[in-house]
């Protein structure tokens, strides 16, 4: 009887977070529009020591590729107790956008969570090509047209561009490229970031079920909080990632195979 009720003792404390987390998630997480964003001008304000040495390398790395910086920002408070600093980039010649990004720790640059580089492309039909190194898996449903791919063992930002271009022949349709930081936003990356990155991301969460507007911006709805919490809970996380890795396996073949500079 004692081995029993520590049994069932050991399984309610297992089972703890994935009854607890969506109900944390769900009475917490707020996404607050309009969204605070705080233009950086890395020349004027240096950057803190603990992220400089990648933006250096992201920036020589990018601008190699034809890509000119178009802005950089902080994102002090849209998800609580992190701190996003990115850097958008364009390259006009092939109406793709990058974005460089580092979350970290609120107030603790030397407490880096995740980081990483994202090229997109987007076309007048509604198709959009996104291809990142980021080592997290997203918690938001994908949308219909958008079709992204995640290398997170790939460093090399030559190589992750080539097989963004590769994708984008390969999903590419009937539209034509659009580069919207021009087009709607007339060059600003804070306004673009702040609409196209952010808040129309929420709305189309809104749409499949995830997100529910209410007067402060977003926040999850139970069926929302509860997939996003157990998404990134064993098992699914690590079946998740598996997936991930073996599409990017399968994709990075096939761009071997094809033997072709893009």
């Amino acid at each position: 009887m004692v081995m029993t009720w520590i049994l069932l003792a050991v399984l309610a404390l297992l089972l703890l977070p994935y009854v607890l987390g969506p109900i944390l998630v769900f009475f917490t997480v707020r996404f607050r529009m309009p969204v605070e964003i705080v233009p950086v001008d890395f020349e004027r304000q240096p950057l803190p020591e603990g992220v400089r040495p990648y933006f250096d390398s992201v920036h020589q790395a990018l601008t190699q590729e034809g890509f000119e910086p178009a802005g950089a920002m902080y994102l002090p408070a849209l998800v609580p107790n992190t701190k996003s600093l990115l850097a958008v980039y364009v390259n006009r010649a092939t109406c793709d956008t990058a974005m460089s990004t580092i979350i970290v720790a609120a107030n603790q640059f030397s407490t880096i969570q995740t980081k990483y580089v994202e090229y997109i492309r987007r076309y007048s039909d509604d198709i959009v090509i996104q291809t990142n190194n980021s080592p997290q898996s997203g918690s938001f449903k994908p949308m219909p047209g958008e079709h992204t791919t995640r290398f997170r063992a790939i460093d090399d930002l030559h190589r992750l561009f080539q097989l963004h271009k590769f994708l984008v022949e390969k999903y590419k349709r009937g539209g034509r490229p659009v580069l919207r930081l021009d087009s709607e936003f007339h060059g600003d990356a804070a306004r673009y970031v702040a609409r196209a990155g952010v808040e129309e991301s929420l709305e189309d969460q809104t749409k499949a079920g995830y997100m529910a507007r209410v007067p402060e911006g977003f926040r999850p709805t139970p069926k929302g909080a509860f997939i996003m919490t157990w998404n990134e809970l064993w098992p699914l996380k690590g079946l998740r990632q598996s997936r991930a890795d073996r599409h990017a396996d399968e994709v990075i073949q096939e761009f071997d195979r094809s033997a072709r500079v893009y």
